[in-house]
């Protein structure tokens, strides 16, 4: 599984567009809620014209599934889902095609400001990783 966040060009701020791309675990909906766990392993795309396409905590992955004894099925699926999306973005697969660009506001746009996103914090040194009920504070 995957979330993506689609950043657009703000030229006078000097912003590119970005796009992000976590690598996570499958959601699991209880109630009104959603959750999902990101693993640590991120694509980072800048300026998506370039098509420049870096993968991103590799090592912090490979650092933490070994640490916090991650599942094999897990890592095998999150490593093999990082290379679908990097061949999805480096051969303009939906949503990567450039289709979400007239959703994009432009830079004039009231609607266009930076929202800060809270995420819990990854376990630090011999801490073991939180649950998801854990992370929702």
């Amino acid at each position: 599984m995957w979330s993506a966040y689609f950043v657009p060009a703000l030229p006078r701020r000097r912003r590119p567009k970005q796009l992000y791309v976590d690598i996570t675990t499958p959601a699991t909906r209880r109630g009104n809620l959603i959750e999902f766990i990101d693993l640590d392993l991120d694509l980072d795309v800048e300026q998506l014209d370039d098509g420049q396409v870096r993968v991103l905590d590799q090592d912090e992955f490979t650092t933490h599934s070994r640490t916090w004894a991650y599942p094999h099925e897990l890592v095998h699926a999150a490593e093999a889902t990082c290379q679908t999306i990097v061949g999805a973005v480096n051969s303009g697969e939906p949503p990567f095609d450039g289709s979400e660009m007239p959703w994009w506001p432009s830079e004039t746009d009231d609607r266009v400001f930076d929202l800060p996103l809270r995420t819990a914090a990854a376990p630090q040194g011999d801490q073991q990783p939180t649950t998801p009920a854990e992370n929702r504070r």
